[in-house]
Parts: C-alpha cells; structure tokens; sequence
C-alpha cells in the first residue's frame, strides 16, 4: 500500500506541475491594485548600490551579485539585473510599475534546475519548468478532515512558497529602509509572484478530487497504466484551468472577471483573518491562503468536469505532451466554449469557481502589499 501511495503521489506530482500557477501575474497585480494611488517614484539603481544594506537570513551583506544570487539559491543568470522600466514622455516611472512587472520574474527560469529538497522529486522533479515547483507551491501536512484534498506522499508539509515570500518581503524592506524604492518594490513584486501562486488551486492541491483518479483502470488494467492514465487526466484538469483563467484575463478582450477584484467573493474566513491579525507573520499570512485555495479545489474539479470533462477525459487528449496540436491550433478553443448556448448555465458556475480563486488571490496580493506599505510608512517616521 506505502509503495502505490508513493508511486501515485510521484505522478500527481509530474501532472500538477508542468506549467506556471497563473499565466497573467501582470495583469492580476494591476487589477488587485487598481484603486491605490500615491504610488512612490521608483528611479532605477544598479543592484550593486543595494547590496551592502541587504542581509539575506541574516547572513552578512553580499559584497557581489554573485554572492547574493548564491545566498538566495537563484540562477543569476535568469534575471535582467539591468532592466530599466520606462514611460512614454520620459518621467520616472513609479513603484506600481516595478511591481506588475516584477511580479512575473520568478518565472522567468531563477528557481528551475536547482537540488533544493528531496521533496522535490515529488513536486516536479530537478529538471525543467516543474523543478520549480517546490518553491511556487505549498501543499500543509495531511489531515484526516480533509483527507483526500490534503492527501501527498511524504504526508508533512511541503513547498517553500511561503518561505519565498517572508523572504523577499524582508528584503523589501530593508531596501526601502535605506531610500532604495526601485529594489524594493522589485524584491516585493518577486515575493507577491510566490503569494498569488497559491491562489492558484491546483497548486495547493494534489489530487483535487477522487474524480480525477481512474479506478476503472487500475481494475481492469494494472497500476502501471492507472498512473499513466491518471498523470495525463490531472494535467488535462490542471493546465485546462490555467489556460481558461489567461483566456478570460486576456486585456484584449471584455473579461466578465473584471469585477473579481473589485468586488472579490473572496474567502470570508481568510479575508477576516488577514484584515484582523495585523502582526500575523507573512509566512503564516500565505499559508492561510493556501488554505482557502485547497478548500477550492473540489469546486474546481466538479465545475470543469461539467462544463468540458469530455473533452479533458477523452483519451486522445493530452495537453501535457503540448496545448497545441501538430497544426498550431489549441487541443481547446475557449472561444468555442463560449459562444456554446448548451454551455451558458455551466460556464456560469465556472466563472463562479474562478471569481472566488481571483478573489482569494486579490485579497492576499493586497494584504502583501498594504503591510509592506504600512510597515516601511512607519520606518520613515
């Protein structure tokens, strides 16, 4: 039973991780962000004009970039150190700018390929894309409450994404401290990245719900193909979701989720807990969403089962081999979806899932921002 549990939980691992939480980070910063103003003036500086005031876990200033990515466990490489924001009449930019764009960094290739834990092999493995998972995901300690949504072999607490962002906020801060705005609000927007992953439900998740598991298979077939069988199903469910979410969020067109973050139907516990708890640690601040975003995740599975789990379960369908086919089109044209009369009351509800996982990831990417706001407004005093 300990050896199928293990293998299962090493496939699950593989299916819930082959693509980024939230494709548009820009674009939820901004909308999550809209109604702030007063946003400081944020002139860019080289790194290296930071670096003495900044002490990662306590460690003694890094006297090189070289130093400091080594201290933070990141490729150096995978970062445009220099990338200097810009504006069309030529005036400086301000901090808002450095976030949103900031906040989509950290997929850009600085947590891939790194031996950071032997959880890793099971949560993306060591290679590619999915190697960065264990630091974009947070999956709490099994619990027999909510045994399936909480089910992961080893069965402790796994992910640093909460981790991540305690520790650029605190990187944040010491650079604000010391008059530096740009790198402060671009260490902040790095650690936000890490806080709305885990809006994301599927990241918080491994299984979701016993729906997505083929029994029938492992019956009739064996366990080699239930586990090819179900890594393929939870890849379909899991990149689905992400894709569906970038579709609606796309700034090209009229998204009907533009109200999910100006009037978020957010997880009242969750929202309670980080408006109430003005000392809550940041750590146990994006734990707490995790949390919300977990208890979402059979919503998740029931609403896209409904509205397009023919598709998903077909067995020629399989978006983690690629999400388009050998003629470029996509294996799922959303827009098809969409103009569907027979779809219309079952896209309703899904939108309804995605309001409430937008909402979970607004409040949260304000909550970051405001503390950081107020903590260094109080450091200037």
């Amino acid at each position: 039973m300990k050896v199928f549990l293990a293998l299962l939980a090493a496939g699950l691992a593989c299916a819930s991780t082959q693509a980024q939480a939230w494709e548009g980070h820009m674009a939820i910063t901004r909308a999550s962000l809209q109604s702030y103003d007063n946003w400081d003036s944020a002139p860019y500086e080289p790194i290296e004009k930071v670096l003495p005031v900044l002490s990662v876990q306590n460690a003694p200033a890094p006297v090189s970039l070289k130093e400091f990515a080594e201290q933070l466990a990141i490729h150096m490489e995978s970062i445009k150190w220099d990338w200097q924001p810009s504006t069309a009449d030529g005036s400086v930019v301000s901090a808002l700018e450095v976030l949103v764009k900031a906040s989509i960094e950290p997929d850009g290739g600085m947590d891939q390929n790194l031996n950071l834990s032997p959880d890793q092999k099971y949560m993306g493995g060591y290679e590619g894309l999915s190697s960065q998972a264990i630091r974009h995901m947070f999956f709490r300690s099994w619990s027999p409450i909510d045994p399936v949504l909480s089910f992961h072999v080893p069965l402790h607490e796994m992910g640093f994404a909460p981790d991540r962002a305690e520790l650029f906020f605190n990187l944040a801060k010491q650079a604000k401290k010391d008059g530096h705005t740009f790198w402060a609000y671009r260490f902040l927007g790095w650690g936000l990245h890490y806080v709305q992953d885990l809006g994301q439900p599927y990241h918080t998740s491994q299984v979701g719900s016993m729906r997505l598991l083929p029994f029938r298979v492992l019956l009739s077939v064996g366990l080699e193909a239930f586990m090819a069988e179900t890594l393929r199903i939870v890849g379909n469910f899991h990149l689905s979701f992400e894709q569906y979410a970038d579709f609606l969020m796309n700034p090209d067109r009229d998204s009907p989720l533009a109200l999910a973050f100006k009037v978020p139907k957010a997880d009242e516990g969750m929202k309670m807990e980080l408006e109430q708890k003005t000392d809550l640690p940041i750590n146990d601040g994006v734990k707490r969403l995790a949390l919300a975003s977990q208890q979402l995740a059979q919503a998740v599975v029931d609403a896209q089962m409904d509205m397009m789990g023919p598709l998903l379960m077909a067995p020629e369908m399989n978006l983690i081999s690629n999400f388009y086919d050998s003629s470029g089109k996509p294996k799922i044209d959303f827009s098809l979806i969409e103009t569907s009369t027979i779809l219309a009351g079952r896209r309703t509800e899904m939108l309804s899932v995605l309001e409430r996982a937008f909402g979970n990831t607004g409040v949260a990417t304000r909550w970051y921002v405001d503390r950081f706001r107020t903590l260094t407004a109080e450091m200037s005093k």
